[in-house]
């Protein structure tokens, strides 16, 4: 008995890989993930700071406009006259006589409209490489990042603001708006571009106002665990901003 039981422990001491791997993620399964959540989130932030520039202000545009980096009639291009117009709501932050803006532009299409563009040779085949790249980006820069102001199509504003697992990612924007105006709400977190003044200036006149959102994220959960001072600077900067852009009138 005594011999078997020795054979039996040897067995277990001796088992193969799988066998190894299996105690192991038995034990050490909720260490592990934990793990893996820190090296990457790190891994994120160190990419970030190291190609870094310092901006007044980051705006982020997803939706099925993809502004042009080049003008074909030798004018301003759609990109450049989007980051122009977008300076004028921003705050010189840092005092250096100059209002910078970092803005992101992702290109995104549902599958319709995708379709849709296919089967017209006339204006082009888009990348689905792209799109799919795009994609990625925006679920990264929608979980962490310091894009705060959003301008989003209807369907991806949804998509991010629904559902418990979106809780906290929104901040709403009654807050923000100057006392007496009257919006097109989308829930309490975004305002339909065409209730805006701002959509007749240069660059925003290019979306689809009436599928286009603008809303403001929250600092994520990731964001104030490993940079929670800046984050927060960048917040109040988007605050500022997004008071000035529902202030603005057609009038002005």
């Amino acid at each position: 008995m005594g011999n078997q039981e020795s054979r039996d422990v040897g067995i277990k001491v001796e088992g193969g890989l799988s066998e190894r791997l299996s105690n192991f993620w038995y034990h050490y399964k909720w260490h592990t993930i934990a793990a893996v959540f820190v090296i990457v989130v790190l891994s994120v932030c160190i990419a970030q700071c190291a190609g870094n520039t310092s901006y007044d202000i980051q705006v982020l545009y997803a939706g099925n406009h993809s502004f042009s980096r080049i003008s074909d009639d030798g004018g301003y291009p759609e990109y450049a006259t989007m980051v122009s117009t977008l300076a004028g709501f921003a705050k010189d932050s840092d005092g250096n006589g100059q209002t910078s803006v970092s803005f992101l532009d992702l290109y995104l299409l549902t599958k319709d409209e995708y379709n849709e563009l296919e089967s017209d040779p006339d204006r082009g085949t888009p990348s689905l490489s792209l799109i799919q790249e795009n994609t990625s980006m925006l679920e990264n820069n929608m979980n962490m990042s310091d894009y705060y102001v959003c301008l989003l199509s209807e369907r991806l504003f949804l998509q991010y603001s629904e559902g418990d697992s979106n809780l906290g990612r929104f901040v709403k924007l009654s807050g923000y708006a100057p006392e007496g105006s009257s919006y097109d709400y989308v829930s309490e977190y975004g305002i339909r571009l065409s209730s805006l003044g701002i959509k007749d200036l240069p660059g925003f006149d290019l979306l689809d106002a009436e599928d286009t959102i603008v809303c403001l994220r929250n600092v994520s959960a990731a964001s104030s665990m490993f940079n929670k001072a800046e984050s927060r600077e960048q917040l109040s900067r988007a605050e500022d901003m997004m008071r000035e852009m529902l202030a603005y009138s057609s009038e002005e």
